[in-house]
């Protein structure tokens, strides 16, 4: 996913449509809305995927394999986001490479996920860990709080968009992770709530092994190259605007943050300054402002839920606005 491309609504690819078969109607419009895309370009496609940095020498060179004298293929990093550029004198020769690239990324994203899961698995070593909680369910009158004030609070504030679904994330693992990074900071304030938004590809890597920076850095990093979260609804709206166009729908996460002891950032840090004269002992997060704070270890993160977003459009239909009841976990 996270694809742009020139199109040409009477281009012929030569490429018959293929079906979609996914686990939620949000996925299955989504995946749709990319073949698509992908399908009407004319001579060029680009692939925006932070993930494109873990593809080794072998894989660019599988991924430039056969491809005809006419076709161009460029791997660069732009307004903090990694990609791949497609050009070629026939839309089939772009299509296919196109999703060469997304078949090596899905593989280097699941080997990634692994890795994640074995250091976390480390981390909980001695530590009885619940793995299979989620469940068909509704969530205790408590716990369903939070998400409905979100809900208010981007219904009220930003006309244009509207919570159709919430989806809780409940992860014994990313719990129990973040309750140890909340010791080892040692800070006495508590976790502060806040929002981050995210493509629509990686929820489901989300719910899996949490927040990590590949996911969904803004256009204009200019406070770290780490994990961005805003204080409100209407900061992450505005953090991610460059983003508005990529998805069918806007996915908003809803998290405890850990922001420990935090210093003003700069562009360009790959983590946060030493507090002294000590290299080793370091601030734990950085901040742009009152709104914003940017941490640079996925674990001071405890995703909540995701709140799926739809567009004015929607409201034609009624039968689209599901999530604003009493959610379920999934």
């Amino acid at each position: 996913r996270g694809l742009q491309g020139q199109s040409s609504p009477g281009s012929d690819t030569g490429l018959s449509r293929g079906e979609q078969n996914s686990a939620s109607m949000e996925a299955n419009e989504e995946a749709r809305s990319w073949l698509e895309e992908l399908l009407r370009c004319s001579g060029t496609a680009t692939v925006n995927n932070n993930f494109i940095q873990y593809l080794g020498v072998e894989e660019l060179h599988q991924l430039n394999s056969g491809a005809s004298p006419a076709t161009w293929i460029e791997e660069f990093f732009e307004m903090g986001c990694a990609k791949i550029k497609v050009q070629a004198e026939s839309p089939k020769d772009v299509i296919v490479h196109v999703l060469k690239a997304e078949t090596m990324l899905c593989d280097v994203q699941k080997e990634f996920a692994r890795g994640v899961k074995r250091v976390r698995n480390f981390l909980l070593q001695g530590k009885e860990v619940r793995e299979n909680m989620k469940a068909y369910i509704y969530i205790e009158a408590e716990y369903a709080v939070t998400p409905c004030v979100t809900c208010l609070k981007i219904c009220q504030t930003f006309f244009g968009i509207f919570p159709m679904q919430i989806l809780p994330v409940v992860n014994a693992a990313l719990m129990e992770v973040f309750e140890l990074k909340k010791k080892q900071l040692g800070s006495s304030s508590p976790p502060r709530r806040m929002y981050h938004r995210i493509p629509a590809q990686f929820c489901s890597r989300l719910q899996d092994i949490g927040f990590q920076r590949e996911y969904a850095p803004p256009s204009a990093p200019k406070y770290g190259e780490g994990i961005y979260f805003s204080g409100s609804v209407r900061g992450a709206v505005d953090l991610w605007r460059e983003q508005s166009h990529q998805d069918v729908y806007q996915y908003y996460v809803e998290a405890k943050v850990l922001t420990g002891k935090s210093t003003p950032g700069k562009r360009d840090l790959i983590m946060p300054p030493p507090v002294g004269d000590d290299p080793l002992v370091r601030f734990d997060s950085l901040s742009g402002g009152t709104d914003i704070s940017v941490i640079f270890n996925g674990h001071q993160a405890l995703p909540e839920c995701i709140i799926i977003c739809g567009f004015t459009g929607f409201l034609q239909n009624p039968d689209t606005v599901r999530g604003c009841r009493k959610p379920v976990i999934v």
